[in-house]
């Protein structure tokens, strides 16, 4: 439904799609790593970013593939927004404990760093493991 699609779109936002690794050339198989496509719907391109690496306060070696979520911080912004909604911005640490986001909005975020096992970014006690 067209409708529902459109209405997940936010007004005057910067969208950044990561291919990671899947374009790859049909003729000769090179791959081109770390393709990025960004878009706004708006009139400029957000540029703001964060950078950081995940640390495991209580382990020596810490997990890779963490799922790192930023949560706008606002007037609809509460403590249980990361077991009921959705984060704005996702990124991953893949294969290592470095993130990355790219083309932010100016604001405000709360940001959470856990192990999606269910891969619904939605964060479960019973099952996640959560950094701060």
């Amino acid at each position: 439904d067209r409708s529902s699609a459109a209405s997940d779109v936010y007004k005057r936002q910067t969208y950044t799609f990561n291919f990671g690794n899947s374009v790859v050339d049909f003729n000769e198989s090179n791959t081109l790593p770390f393709l990025t496509y960004t878009i706004s719907t708006g009139p400029i391109i957000d540029t703001l970013y964060i950078r950081g690496r995940v640390v495991d306060a209580f382990e020596k070696d810490t997990k890779t593939f963490i799922s790192l979520q930023l949560y706008p911080v606002d007037s609809v912004y509460n403590d249980s927004v990361i077991y009921n909604k959705k984060p704005l911005y996702v990124t991953s640490t893949l294969d290592s404990t470095t993130y990355k986001f790219q083309n932010l909005r100016e604001g405000k975020y709360n940001l959470i760093a856990l192990q999606d096992v269910s891969e619904n970014y939605f964060f479960d006690h019973n099952y996640h493991y959560i950094y701060f």
